[in-house]
């Protein structure tokens, strides 16, 4: 599942857009993500690419069975609906501080900012994640 995943570093890398598609959802990277090296480490940028997440039993109108989005600001913490995770969109990108990823439980986290907020992404029950160039 996270085969080619690993290939690629989010750290420091900035979502522009997010959408839901059939089987799950895309994250758009304008500049790009980070190719890792043999060693793990961030070696070149690649070009613009989405992120394409694909998640078992998807239904786009029951993105909460799969996905939790969650605002910080001024220490308080609460879980937000996609639609305001693209109102903020539209303001400012996600600039990704954190990816965390879970092969045994399917899951990724993705922890950063858009403008004033922090920002925290969960999403279970991935089935892969393909980068699209």
């Amino acid at each position: 599942m996270f085969e080619k995943y690993i290939d690629y570093g989010l750290h420091d890398t900035s979502v522009n857009d997010i959408t839901i598609e059939e089987n799950g959802l895309a994250f758009i990277f304008d500049e790009g993500v980070y190719i890792l090296n043999d060693a793990g480490k961030e070696a070149t940028l690649s070009k613009p690419c989405r992120m394409k997440i694909n998640i078992e039993d998807f239904y786009g109108d029951k993105l909460f069975e799969h996905c939790s989005f969650y605002k910080c600001h001024k220490k308080r913490f609460s879980e937000v609906d996609f639609s305001e995770v693209k109102k903020l969109l539209l303001k400012s990108r996600f600039d990704i501080d954190l990816d965390f990823y879970s092969p045994f439980a399917r899951a990724i986290a993705l922890k950063g900012y858009i403008g004033k907020y922090m920002i925290e992404i969960r999403i279970t029950e991935i089935l892969s994640i393909e980068f699209q160039t």
